[in-house]
């Protein structure tokens, strides 16, 4: 951004016109910062966003896995249980 400083017949005016200038710049400054600190936030939130949705891929697959081995476990512990318990004959359709 360019700063037009206008020579006014007073000093005063051209030490306001070099404030401002200076708060101008220091604006700017912040300004610069700020952005840096949004784009830094931003690509956090990105990486963050790809962790949740890796995690709950994961934890999907994990539920499946887990749904069968007690599947698995509940078919082995009927068929167990099948000497007594006359139901338990094919206990996948139980």
């Amino acid at each position: 951004m360019a700063v037009v400083l206008k020579t006014g017949g007073t000093t005063g005016g051209l030490e306001e016109e070099i404030s401002q200038a200076y708060e101008t710049k220091k604006l700017n400054s912040v300004i610069s910062e700020l952005q840096a600190n949004r784009d830094a936030l931003q690509s956090e939130k990105e990486r963050l966003d790809a962790l949740i949705v890796a995690l709950q891929d994961k934890e999907k697959n994990r539920k499946s896995d887990v749904a069968e081995a007690i599947s698995k476990i509940m078919i082995r512990l009927l068929m167990l249980d099948l000497p007594l318990q006359t139901e338990f004959i094919s206990p996948t359709q139980v």
